[in-house]
């Protein structure tokens, strides 16, 4: 009797379990889809909020404007909109193409409105005028392309400097048994600077399931640095060929170290042929000064 009753419980249990058990992970599934967009949507709108009034305001107006201009730009000057998009890369400047033309038109505008001014306000000569004009549309014009390969070549030099002290931390960190992005991780805890940021980036890249061949590269694209395309062939080559990772950094560890010694000695090289225009310019003609004066004021003296 005892074993029919435990058969029977058993028998129901599991017919209960069968008719149910899909009710229960449907509506489940539908409470997990529900909390999980609510999530999606706290998360998207809190970004939105932590975002600038520039992004929040004007740059989708702009970004609208543009686009619809976009077939007024010629087809050879959106291929050269390639080279200037890895400028601004390699600056640093987290602006499209589009937007930084926007810009360059905007200090274009200013900068001639601004001697306009200057011109017909304060001045009354025709051809100082003109010249003011022509200044102010240099200006205009010269100042964001100056701009630009300035921050270029800051971002490179900070690069540069910063990369072989990053490569140091991770070669001690793979050789004390951590793995590639743990790595990363421990590097980018202790430093800051451009390079470490693009570590960063190509983790969280690496993190949301993007290869690491394609991040890495992404990598090799953020500065126009030799010894950086280096390293990120040799970690890509040794990731495919199965290479121990930690032989890859001491060897790149070394090469970028003795790159820096390098530089240095070349710097100071070129140190002393730098130091002539400045002697020459202005430390020879006061030699010149103290060295023929008496004599000039004695030929004077005697021709009186």
């Amino acid at each position: 009797m005892a074993l029919v009753i435990v058969s029977a419980s058993v028998t129901s249990f599991i017919l209960i379990l069968l008719l149910l058990g899909p009710l229960g992970k449907n509506a489940d599934l539908k409470a997990r889809r529900i909390s999980d967009a609510v999530r999606k949507v706290k998360v998207e709108k809190y970004e939105e909020l932590e975002k600038s009034f520039y992004d929040r305001f004007f740059k989708p107006i702009i970004s609208g404007i543009l686009r619809r201009m976009a077939f007024l730009i010629p087809k050879n000057k959106r291929q050269d909109n390639k080279a200037l998009e890895k400028a601004l890369r390699y600056a640093g400047i987290s602006l499209s193409v589009s937007e930084y033309t926007a810009v360059k038109t905007v200090v274009l505008l200013l900068s001639f409105l601004t001697a306009f001014m200057i011109a017909f306000g304060l001045v009354r000569d025709m051809g100082i005028r003109l010249l003011i004009l022509t200044v102010g549309l240099l200006i205009g014009i010269v100042s964001p392309i100056l701009f630009l390969r300035s921050k270029t070549e800051k971002r490179r030099t900070q690069i540069q400097h910063q990369l072989p002290e990053v490569m140091d931390i991770l070669m001690v960190s793979v050789e004390a048994g951590l793995g590639l992005d743990e790595a990363i991780s421990q590097m980018a805890g202790k430093m800051k600077g451009v390079i470490v940021d693009e570590f960063q980036m190509v983790l969280r890249e690496t993190q949301m399931g993007k290869p690491r061949k394609e991040a890495f590269a992404r990598l090799a694209e953020c500065a126009d640095i030799q010894e950086l395309k280096v390293f990120v062939s040799a970690v890509i080559q040794a990731e495919q060929l199965g290479i121990p990772i930690k032989n890859v950094l001491a060897v790149q560890s070394a090469s970028m170290r003795d790159m820096r010694r390098q530089i240095a000695q070349e710097k100071g090289m070129k140190a002393p042929v730098k130091m002539i225009i400045p002697m020459v310019v202005f430390i020879l003609p006061v030699l010149i000064i103290i060295l023929m004066a008496p004599v000039a004021i004695q030929l004077m003296e005697q021709f009186k």
